[in-house]
């Protein structure tokens, strides 16, 4: 009688112990989270890279890295369709809206360059020219404004700014004669 008590009882431990390895371990529920990104370049690859490494996963996050411009992705964030932004004009956004907090600041600068018509040497040379801008208030517009008054022009009286959009879109529009100017960033 025993030896039937402890020969069932070892048959309860194995039945247990065979469907306890047959479940699956809990799988627990990356939190997701989505980070607009203006510009593939080099802040593009250090998120990437960590995400393909898994270091977001080991920290329980889902992360989606999601391409839209830099006016965009100030929007988007303010408007809570994103949880982070990497877009440099985000800093103006807070200043009128301060819904967020600046969690990371990887550079003391901006890497964006006022780039000209080869035949302009000079801020001054840039007076009754147009400039292509990402969109009027936003960070290009901002600091070309700030640019050219330094250079010793009045943005509003001598040169004519137009929205563009993109850094390719602007970019294209230099190179093609449509405008003689506009903010790029340069890394």
């Amino acid at each position: 009688m025993k030896r039937r008590r402890l020969a069932g009882a070892l048959t309860l431990v194995a039945i247990i112990t065979v469907f306890g390895l047959a479940v699956p371990p809990s799988v627990t529920a990356l939190e997701k989270v989505q980070v607009c990104l203006p510009e593939i370049g080099v802040s593009f690859g250090d998120w990437e890279l960590a995400r393909k490494l898994g270091y977001f996963e080991k920290e329980g996050l889902s992360v989606d890295l999601i391409l839209m411009s830099g006016a965009i992705c100030e929007r988007a964030l303010l408007a809570g369709s994103v949880d982070f932004s990497l877009a440099p004009n985000i800093f103006q956004a807070f200043m009128h809206s301060p819904r967020g907090k600046i969690i990371l600041q990887t550079s003391t600068s901006l890497p964006h360059k006022l780039i000209a018509n080869p035949q302009i040497k000079s801020i001054q040379e840039l007076k009754g020219k147009k400039i292509a801008t990402s969109g009027f208030g936003g960070l290009t517009e901002v600091l070309t404004r700030e640019i050219l008054q330094s250079g010793g022009l009045n943005p509003e009286k001598d040169t004519t700014f137009i929205v563009v959009g993109t850094p390719d879109a602007r970019y294209a529009a230099l190179t093609s004669g449509a405008v003689q100017a506009s903010l790029l960033a340069s890394r």
